[in-house]
């Protein structure tokens, strides 16, 4: 995971999301001059959803990503 984290960096990739249907949970990281700004890890807790900071009003219910 750390070496696509990586690559993806190097490469411009703004934000990146890990989905865990064992878990049940996403992670997101968002990329800012090769480097980790921020992780926000959301889990399935009710009606929850994962936000993007990248695309302000996107919202995806983590029910809809694990399933």
């Amino acid at each position: 995971m750390i070496k696509k984290l990586d690559l993806y960096s190097v490469c411009g990739v703004k934000e990146y999301w890990i989905i865990d249907p064992m878990k049940a949970l996403v992670i997101v990281y968002t990329l800012e001059d090769g480097n980790i700004a921020d992780m926000t890890v959301f889990s399935n807790t009710g009606d929850a959803h994962v936000t993007s900071q990248l695309y302000p009003g996107l919202q995806v219910s983590i029910q809809d990503l694990i399933a």
